[in-house]
């Protein structure tokens, strides 16, 4: 929902200053739906991550981590290392799923279609709540 009322209030905005980008081309309606379950389950993520460690602070600290330093760092190794692994990093399936076409920073690099991206960033998500349900029947029972 949260990505169809941007587009409409972007369109609204720069109506006058850019080009129309319409639902009707190819690869935007599919982008405008997978955003939002990207973003759905990136939340569901920060969850998994939160039940494990059960901190409010340390899972913070670790989200951000995983998701926003661990690619800046990562883009710092040797080149075959990046080539190999960047695909498996949240935030860059998660940049292949907002994009209608390979984001700058990923040319070169053997990506995951949309759609297998979403099933992984999901498996992602359910060994994370997996773990932290199996951890917090342990610890609070």
């Amino acid at each position: 929902m949260l990505s169809f009322s941007t587009y409409f209030l972007g369109r609204f905005i720069l109506s006058s200053h850019a080009s129309q980008i319409s639902l009707s081309q190819p690869g935007i309606l599919r982008v405008l739906i997978e955003s939002g379950i990207d973003l759905a389950i990136v939340g569901l993520i920060g969850l998994g991550i939160a039940s494990i460690v059960r901190s409010s602070a340390a899972s913070l600290s670790i989200f951000t981590s995983v998701m926003l330093v661990l690619t800046v760092v990562f883009f710092a190794l040797p080149g075959i290392i990046v080539h190999d692994l960047s695909r498996y990093l949240p935030a860059n399936i998660s940049s292949t799923i907002f994009s209608s076409t390979t984001p700058s920073q990923l040319q070169g690099t053997p990506l995951f279609s949309p759609l297998i991206g979403l099933l992984l960033i999901a498996l992602y998500a359910a060994a994370l709540l997996g773990a932290g349900g199996w951890l917090m029947s342990r610890r609070d029972a």
